[in-house]
């Protein structure tokens, strides 16, 4: 090889020097400064700041994007989290979580002031639970004697119970307590009512089971409630 083949070769090497230094320093920096990867912990039923505790030293961003109503946690507990637990995550990186809150209690209306069918409407508009019983008054038909809870009262899960007057032929009665009975001493108590109870059992009985001193384990309407008595009252007799 001459002189002048052996420069051109040097100097295309020369051209190609800064090329691979700057290949081996991107290689080194990558090898020396590839950012860690970390494993998204558990944070449900943890709290916010036990959520920063855990995630702030590793610089992970948190970011709260909404509520949920819960009754059965504490406020500010998380209840959703993304990434779920169990995921690669980087310094950085931004997790979303979902806290709980505590249900407003809803004040019991004042339905004494209020007419019947508007009283009735604004129970289902809100989903609360009611029960109505209905009384012979000197009052006009569809008037609230009384109502439990009483007004401006926190309403709890089991409703309200409205009572109103009525012009019914007769007056209610309280169910009796049937359960621990036999089923012929029920039927003899109801046949002169004309009331004829509609019979369930606990497990499958064969078809020449005669149920007549089978034992009342649930009974509906339950012990207690007031009923009006009527040719076509169901009652529901669950027998063991």
């Amino acid at each position: 090889m001459n002189n002048k083949s052996l420069t051109v070769q040097l100097q295309k090497l020369f051209w190609m020097i800064p090329f691979i230094c700057f290949l081996l320093g991107y290689y080194s920096l990558h090898l020396f400064y590839k950012p860690k990867t970390l494993v998204m912990p558990h944070l449900i039923d943890k709290s916010a700041l036990e959520a920063l505790t855990l995630l702030g030293p590793d610089k992970i961003n948190i970011r709260l994007i909404n509520q949920k109503e819960d009754t059965h946690k504490p406020e500010g507990i998380i209840v959703e989290q993304m990434p779920t637990a169990g995921q690669m995550i980087k310094p950085y990186q931004t997790v979303f979580l979902v806290t709980s809150k505590q249900t407003r209690a809803t004040q019991t209306p004042d339905c004494l002031s209020k007419p019947y069918h508007q009283m009735i409407e604004w129970l289902k508009d809100n989903n609360i639970t009611y029960q109505l019983f209905f009384f012979n008054s000197t009052q006009p038909p569809l008037s609230c004697l009384a109502q439990i809870p009483q007004p401006n009262q926190n309403l709890n899960q089991q409703g309200m119970i409205l009572y109103y007057a009525a012009k019914t032929n007769k007056n209610p009665v309280i169910m009796p307590n049937f359960i621990g009975l036999s089923l012929e001493t029920i039927q003899q108590f109801l046949a002169p009512y004309q009331i004829e109870p509609t019979v369930f059992h606990q497990t499958c009985m064969p078809t020449d089971h005669h149920c007549s001193q089978c034992i009342v384990k649930e009974q509906r309407p339950l012990p207690g409630a007031l009923i009006s008595v009527k040719e076509n009252l169901l009652i529901q007799l669950k027998m063991v």
